[in-house]
């Protein structure tokens, strides 16, 4: 378990993306494979309505802010 400190760190870290345009039937688990190629992901979701569909969006906590703007760099290049 990390400590409050780590914890406190890791949220001041610019290490956090939202990624758009999600297909509906994308889960947490086809996310999270297609971006770990970039670095090690703390948290990763996928935005849901209240009734659990999916709105399209989701978010990526990466381990390293260099990780997040490789991830963004590559994705502007070549879109998914």
């Amino acid at each position: 378990m990390k400590s409050k400190e780590e914890l406190e760190k890791m949220l001041k870290q610019k290490s956090n993306i939202i990624v758009k345009n999600l297909p509906e039937s994308a889960n947490g688990f086809e996310m999270d494979n297609l971006f770990s190629k970039f670095g090690k992901i703390i948290s990763s979701k996928i935005g849901t309505d209240v009734e659990g569909n999916s709105l399209k969006y989701g978010y990526i906590q990466f381990e390293k802010e260099e990780e997040a703007i490789e991830c963004i760099q590559s994705h502007l290049k070549n879109p998914i």
